[in-house]
């Protein structure tokens, strides 16, 4: 008995073996064919990661110029949007703390001779800003730092003076000529206004 009984148990486990290395190898084969990752029998085709996920998309990619394109357009809306955001800033009103060469000789031209009216500028040469007073008087003037040079003509001959200093602080324009006290000036977009006059000479 117990020898016919051995050949049936090594035939079953013969055949649950082949089972199973049939079984495995089925998978094997199925696994193979597929890919890992991939569609049908096309091996190596991979899907993107967030295409596994249901309702998610990729990130977006810009390119350098695509930047640089949204940047000048912030600046664009910027600018438009200035005058509503900051009504009381204009671009007159910067200019009118600026005070060139020419408004300072000007006014030191005024202050120096004590005249009513501000001289107008007629010419300029190597330098020097030739002015015209009411009156008829012909000025030189020149800005020198601080310090103004002037030169005019008088029955004594030609004259001059180095000795007018002015000071420019913001909208305000100080000129003290030589012992006349001082002249205070306001910058104005057509020019300049008088805020108080020296003593006279």
């Amino acid at each position: 008995m117990q020898g016919s009984g051995c050949p049936d148990l090594t035939r079953s486990r013969g055949i649950s073996a082949a089972n199973r290395a049939f079984s495995r190898t089925l998978r094997d084969v199925t696994t193979r064919a597929r890919g890992r990752g991939g569609i049908g029998r096309r091996k190596g085709l991979k899907i993107p990661r967030w295409q596994r996920r249901a309702g998610s998309i990729p990130a977006v990619r810009t390119s350098g110029w695509q930047d640089t394109n949204v940047f000048l357009r912030a600046i664009g809306y910027a600018a438009l949007l200035a005058p509503t955001l900051f009504p009381s800033l204009s671009f007159a009103q910067v200019g009118e703390s600026v005070w060139p060469p020419a408004l300072i000789c000007q006014a030191s031209v005024q202050s120096y001779f004590s005249l009513k009216q501000p001289p107008q500028k007629i010419d300029e040469s190597w330098g020097w800003l030739i002015f015209r007073s009411s009156l008829g008087g012909v000025y030189d003037c020149q800005v020198r730092g601080s310090f103004i040079s002037l030169k005019w003509k008088s029955h004594n001959g030609t004259m001059s003076n180095s000795n007018t200093q002015v000071d420019a602080a913001g909208a305000v324009l100080t000129v003290r000529p030589g012992g006349t006290g001082q002249w205070r000036f306001r910058r104005a977009a057509d020019g300049y206004g008088l805020l108080s006059e020296g003593k006279s000479r």
